[in-house]
């Protein structure tokens, strides 16, 4: 079993492997709920608006997020076409969980962790 150990001078301490998975779970709670990401309530809307603060020369751990501009294209050129909108979302809400997008907010270029 995987443990993750802390030391420090006034003492040491150690986190199980679930433990640790388990404060990944607690953390990214809040961070899921203020994207407000939902494929079946509004997501779409949501996501044209985090995408409008991406550029699409963006890099990320599968060569840039151009694939999701590209969604966010064919979702918008057939808005009758669910599938569409609903597949651009859950891109976005695995994008953000796994490698984050850089941002431009405000005119400061930020990355989502």
């Amino acid at each position: 079993m995987s443990r993750f150990y802390f030391h420090s001078p006034s003492g040491d301490a150690e986190i199980l492997g679930s433990e640790w998975a388990w404060l990944d779970c607690i953390a990214r709670g809040p961070a899921d709920a203020a994207w407000d990401l939902d494929p079946y309530r509004g997501g779409y809307d949501r996501a044209k608006a985090i995408l409008a603060m991406s550029p699409k020369t963006s890099v990320g751990l599968y060569g840039g997020n151009g694939d999701l501009h590209r969604m966010l294209r064919e979702a918008t050129a057939r808005p009758t076409d669910y599938e569409a909108r609903r597949r651009l979302v859950q891109a976005i809400r695995l994008w953000l969980r796994v490698d984050g997008l850089d941002l431009n907010v405000a005119g400061v270029r930020l990355h989502t962790p």
